[in-house]
């Protein structure tokens, strides 16, 4: 008997973050990753941790409950196609958590922060590569139905954990009101929330705040009043 899945998609931000050492300074010209050697255990992916944290509190969740249930974790993100493409969507299964949803960009690198230290000096020089910039390689179009978020079946629930475009926020939102999707927003848009936005944040289900200037936001008089008015239209 097929057992009975709660299925959660995730839409962050995957990058590598790599130690790497290296005997001599780079000559003039060459990259700080040109020319290292990697440390022990010294690559570790970043932006995987609300997707584990998921599935933990899912399972967590079912082995608590009196109907039995399978939690379903997947990953919806975007990295490049280079050396480290497969070393990655290997370790994301490796944690058990679904790849359908991560788009490989074929003309870029992934996302990827160096720290190199220099044996001979004992310096240690940090060097940033943003290449796909997930945010900002996703579009509407990406966001069109239920099966944007991973494949079938459609996600019990959503959770953003990045900062995303807000054509592309709004479609999701859109997306995921028009599929029945519940939505935990768990990393807000910087700036000001466009007035457009907040009818749909009453599709919210879960917000999670970080920081004091963020939860002022959100507790605006403005804000509050705008989701207010929109559940009580709603409600009649």
């Amino acid at each position: 008997m097929e057992p009975n899945r709660k299925t959660i998609a995730v839409i962050g931000a995957l990058s590598l973050d790599m130690h790497l050492t290296r005997e001599q300074p780079p000559p003039p010209g060459e990259k700080i990753e040109e020319g290292v050697s990697a440390s022990k255990d010294g690559l570790t992916l970043k932006g995987i941790n609300t997707a584990l944290a998921a599935l933990e509190t899912f399972t967590d969740l079912s082995e608590r409950s009196h109907s039995k249930w399978v939690p379903d974790v997947r990953m919806v993100s975007v990295i490049g196609r280079d050396h480290h493409t497969e070393n990655i969507i290997a370790r994301v299964k490796a944690f058990g958590i679904g790849t359908k949803g991560i788009k490989i960009i074929p003309d870029k690198n992934t996302d990827a922060i160096f720290h190199v230290l220099t044996k001979s000096t004992g310096e240690t020089k940090h060097d940033r590569i943003d290449n796909p910039a997930t945010p900002a390689c996703w579009t509407e179009e990406d966001f069109e139905n239920a099966q944007s978020f991973g494949g079938d079946p459609k996600p019990n629930m959503i959770i953003i954990s990045t900062e995303l475009e807000e054509k592309v926020f709004t479609k999701i939102l859109t997306c995921a009101k028009d599929n029945n999707i519940e939505v935990c927003l768990d990393r807000m848009r910087s700036g000001p929330i466009a007035e457009s936005l907040l009818p749909l944040f009453t599709h919210i289900t879960y917000l999670v705040v970080h920081g004091k200037e963020e939860a002022e936001e959100l507790s605006s008089g403005r804000f509050r009043d705008e989701v207010e008015k929109k559940y009580t239209d709603d409600e009649r």
